[in-house]
């Protein structure tokens, strides 16, 4: 029979995201929710943040994010973020957040904030910082401030494994606003990992193919990426000699699905995929089942052909430990592939206005 839709849609998912917040500290230019620092934190109690993790437990999920906004803002009278972040590990989820550096902005913060977490449990926590020219100071004078406290941080507690501190950097068009690749250099010696996120000319990128308004199913190009070709090419461990004699056939790579279930400030859960072209609710918070993610799947046909793949379980067998596949799995487990499929994050996106068909 394999595993029912709902384990699927619960465990097949690399983590469950949980909206905290729409309030920020920042303003930036490429932030996708209009929301400034003024804006009130949406009050999130910590009983009922419980309550929505032992439904996510009880229906399979093993992974929790939280985002925003900026999550770090968020409290309920004495209970602050890292108690929260304590409490999700406790139940047994691997725990991350993404922030724009705000709790590490400087070393008495990033002391605060993690000897707190660190405190009250040893489980695991992974960061995701934002650090780029377009969010207002995460890079200033050739270092993040951020990433700074962090590594002192790191040094101070050298016995210690159980911080993973990744960095998401958007890279536009205009490469006078991205952080050159080298500039990155020291942070990678120290084992932090890079990724970097495309922005079109119009907002933050969803897919590749915002980045070249042109592109077409059978007319993928190096030249139409312009410098985030740069970026491909590192993710892709090739010399600049490499990719200078790379046919454009090569690259088209796998297509993998992207579906998160997400509990949105809304206090209703979601399916979030990729390429349904919309997101598809579930249930409030409160009434999440494995029932009623059934009922959702069986209402979508399109996200649940996605998730009677293979995918799910291939994500268990072959996935790193973030259950995050890697393009060599994910070829073994699809066959449509893309254009700049190769990137291994960001997908093309052309199979939301383009037939089927063409990417056989």
């Amino acid at each position: 029979m394999g595993i029912p839709l709902h384990r699927r849609a619960a465990e097949g998912l690399p983590v469950a995201l949980v909206v905290l917040t729409d309030a920020c500290n920042l303003s930036c230019r490429a932030c996708f929710r209009p929301r400034g620092p003024e804006q009130e934190a949406v009050p999130w109690s910590f009983s009922g943040l419980e309550s929505c993790l032992d439904e996510l437990v009880s229906v399979g999920q093993r992974s929790v994010g939280y985002t925003g906004g900026e999550p770090s803002l968020w409290r309920d009278g004495e209970k602050t973020f890292p108690d929260l972040l304590a409490a999700s590990s406790r139940l047994g989820l691997s725990v991350m957040f993404v922030t724009n550096g705000r709790p590490f902005r400087d070393y008495d913060s990033a002391c605060a904030f993690l000897d707190r977490y660190f405190g009250l449990t040893q489980a695991s926590l992974r960061a995701i910082v934002s650090v780029d020219h377009w969010h207002d100071g995460t890079w200033a004078d050739g270092r993040s401030p951020a990433l700074e406290s962090v590594l002192s941080w790191l040094e101070a507690n050298a016995d210690t494994n159980i911080l993973e501190v990744e960095v998401a950097s958007l890279w536009g068009l205009d490469d006078s606003h991205n952080i050159p690749l080298g500039e990155f250099a020291r942070y990678t010696e120290a084992g932090i990992k890079i990724s970097y996120v495309p922005l079109s000319p119009t907002g933050r990128a969803h897919a590749l193919s915002e980045l070249a308004p042109t592109l077409s199913a059978h007319g993928a190009c190096k030249a139409s990426l312009g410098s985030y070709g740069q970026v491909l090419r590192q993710q892709m461990g090739i010399t600049e000699e490499d990719w200078s004699e790379l046919p454009n056939s090569e690259l088209h790579g796998p297509c993998v699905a992207v579906t998160n279930l997400t509990l949105g400030l809304d206090r209703r859960y979601w399916l979030c995929n990729d390429r349904a072209g919309e997101d598809l609710c579930v249930a409030p918070a409160g009434g999440l089942t494995a029932e009623s993610i059934d009922a959702c799947l069986e209402r979508n046909p399109i996200v649940k052909s996605f998730l009677e793949t293979s995918v799910a379980d291939a994500i268990r067998e072959s996935g790193d430990e973030r259950g995050i596949l890697s393009p060599a799995s994910a070829a073994a487990i699809l066959s449509r592939r893309h254009p700049y499929g190769v990137s291994g994050r960001a997908s093309c996106g052309l199979c939301q206005h383009l037939p089927r068909e063409c990417f056989s």
